[in-house]
């Protein structure tokens, strides 16, 4: 489990641009590397089994893409994913289902 200095480190780094990052429904979190300078979103679809996509805005220029379909998916709760959503509105009452990378809203086409 990742405590909550890890997580504002990491979000550090997705507001100053350097790092993006796959938070895992098993409350992983593993830097998610650049495809140059944008991610190939074919590739997220890919590699979180993503049929549509679903953006998810947060302060600072930063965005989490997730399953638009993950509810209708039965997909597992992500516990960091949703931390950082609820934090980000003061909203507890939704939450983040399935896998999500998180990065700076420059980093995606």
């Amino acid at each position: 489990m990742q405590t909550k200095t890890d997580i504002i480190g990491m979000l550090n780094m997705a507001v100053s641009n350097e790092k993006g990052y796959r938070l895992s429904t098993d409350g992983s979190i593993k830097e998610y590397k650049f495809d140059g300078e944008t991610y190939d979103i074919q590739k997220i679809k890919d590699l979180c089994n993503f049929d549509y996509i679903e953006i998810v805005y947060l302060p600072n220029d930063i965005i989490m893409i997730v399953d638009e379909e993950g509810l209708l998916k039965s997909k597992p709760y992500n516990f960091v994913a949703s931390i950082i959503y609820q934090a980000a509105y003061d909203d507890k009452s939704l939450g983040i289902v399935g896998d999500a990378i998180l990065c700076h809203t420059s980093r995606v086409n």
